[in-house]
């Protein structure tokens, strides 16, 4: 494990000799032995939540990966067994496989949000934020020691979003060797009720701003963004950030859905597998006929939901912005309007208007 949260030191001048190649590498002047910190100061918890991300993800993705010629053939017989496709051929599937998933690639990236939420007053802030970074508190516990507390809100309560997350997240392979960095960063260890509208974490080393943010896959190309049930106003992402996104056949709040249900960019095409028989119907009506779905009937098993371990940073990372013109209407809407269009002007979002 390398020492993730150290800056490398520089190197001064004249330090690598003009001659031959050396046999072995040249350690950096300066450099001593890679550690893992046991916590972090709240304000290296940015830094360090951004590496922490990056090797988990990257890692994840790489390892799901090395599934996709075993979801392929699966996603083969699971196709056999529907009658529109009993009687094609291995290559004619093939093909079927490769154009659903170039479908499923080429879907936006949304984030659901609700207007006035969101612009009920201007909205100053830089980074989309998941609940973990806002709800985490350094509190005095026992005998002076300081400990974390989590606070939830009606939607997200904290005891069920860090059991759906500790569910869906993190596969078996979590407590191996070389994932330790990981899992001590990552892994709340469970939360304690306190009483007090909050949950205490139980383990002090984890890193608030070190988990998931949450995104939708909107596949069917629905008018209001991939779920509704967060809003009926969306962010389209930029689509770098679609490649080290890890997702998910349903909403991960479904105590059916379950780490081994994880598929990366690459393996798109295996949420068929995760879906139900209604479900089955949607994906292949927009991912194969290219038919654009409605917002009627929206379940959170019909969503694709996506898992970015990257910080969102609205002027860097969010394309376009649409609005449902529907919760604009009088003098409320008009100010939440116009603080729409001043956050997206200072972050050079494009604005869009849908019903």
């Amino acid at each position: 494990m390398t020492d993730w949260f150290r800056k490398q030191p520089k190197v001064r001048a004249g330090g690598h000799r003009a001659a031959a190649m050396p046999t072995l590498p040249i350690r950096p002047i300066g450099w001593t032995k890679a550690t893992m910190p046991t916590a972090l100061p709240e304000k290296h918890e940015s830094v360090s939540a951004k590496v922490v991300m990056h090797q988990f993800s990257r890692g994840e993705v790489r390892n799901l990966s090395k599934e996709h010629d075993a979801l392929h053939g699966k996603v083969v017989e699971k196709l056999l067994s529907l009658p529109e496709f009993a009687r094609m051929g291995p290559d004619q599937l093939s093909e079927i496989i490769k154009n659903m998933t170039n479908r499923l690639q080429t879907a936006h990236l949304t984030i659901n949000f609700s207007s006035v939420g969101w612009f009920a007053s201007p909205n100053e802030t830089k980074f989309y934020t998941q609940m973990y970074e806002r709800g985490t508190a350094r509190v005095a516990g026992p005998g002076g020691a300081t400990e974390k507390h989590l606070k939830g809100n009606a939607m997200n309560t904290a005891n069920l979003r860090d059991a759906a997350d500790t569910r869906v997240m993190f596969g078996s392979n979590i407590d191996s060797p070389g994932m330790e960095g990981a899992a001590r960063f990552m892994k709340t260890g469970g939360v304690e009720d306190t009483g007090a509208k909050s949950f205490k974490i139980a383990n002090g080393q984890f890193n608030p701003r070190a988990r998931q943010l949450f995104a939708g896959l909107n596949y069917g190309r629905r008018p209001n963004g991939s779920t509704t049930d967060y809003g009926k106003n969306y962010l389209v992402l930029r689509e770098g950030l679609k490649r080290n996104a890890i997702y998910y056949m349903g909403d991960t709040f479904l105590k059916s859905v379950t780490a081994d249900m994880r598929v990366t960019y690459g393996t798109l095409f295996a949420v068929l597998l995760h879906a139900d028989d209604d479900v089955v119907v949607d994906l292949i009506d927009s991912c194969y006929r290219g038919m654009k779905l409605d917002n009627a009937f929206q379940k959170p098993k019909q969503l694709i939901e996506a898992h970015i371990y990257s910080p969102i940073n609205f002027s860097q990372d969010v394309d376009e912005m649409y609005a449902a013109q529907a919760d604009l209407v009088g003098a409320k809407g008009d100010a939440v309007r116009k603080n729409m269009q001043d956050f997206c002007t200072k972050n050079r979002i494009k604005l869009n208007m849908i019903p």
